[in-house]
């Protein structure tokens, strides 16, 4: 398994991918990878642009995109910005199918992230998950993650912050 830039050679895969969110009825990440289905060289070109800071949505720091891969099929997706984002921290990755869950992909994926925001020039990073998400909790942890705090936003959900110093 490795990390790999998007690529339009992965169309087929990547939007298999997502249909899984679709199969879920998971509102949050079809919103994310929409506009994959509409055009997806322009989705690429989009994340190109987004990880040099170029059409951003307000109030956004750049970010760069990877997903893993093994064999041609992407099976998880990992976002690195270059600085914390409150409620969200430094990355945030993740794996869409229940079938793909408990195999390891969480852990690989935030693994190997890790190694590529130390190449891009980060010393720590910040990463959060809701309260209630013990499998992330779990990857965060065995990646090194030591709880720092307790955020709340402003409809109340409880976020956990963690620290991983690179």
């Amino acid at each position: 398994m490795i990390l790999v830039d998007p690529n339009i050679k992965y169309i087929k895969s990547f939007r298999t991918y997502v249909n899984q969110y679709k199969e879920r009825n998971d509102r949050f990440y079809l919103g994310i990878y929409e506009e994959a289905f509409d055009s997806f060289s322009k989705y690429v070109t989009l994340l190109e642009d987004n990880a040099q800071g170029k059409n951003l949505p307000y109030g956004w720091s750049a970010y760069r995109t990877f997903w893993l891969e093994d064999k041609g099929e992407i099976l998880a997706v990992i976002r690195i910005r270059d600085k914390d984002v409150e409620y969200y921290g430094h990355i945030g990755y993740d794996v869409a199918t229940l079938k793909k869950k408990k195999k390891g992909y969480g852990t690989k994926i935030l693994e190997l992230g890790l190694e590529k925001a130390k190449k891009m020039g980060l010393k720590k990073i910040i990463l959060t998950c809701l309260d209630k998400n013990w499998a992330s909790q779990k990857i965060i942890e065995k990646n090194g993650g030591e709880m720092i705090k307790t955020i709340e936003n402003d409809d109340g959900k409880l976020y956990y912050a963690y620290e991983v110093r690179l």
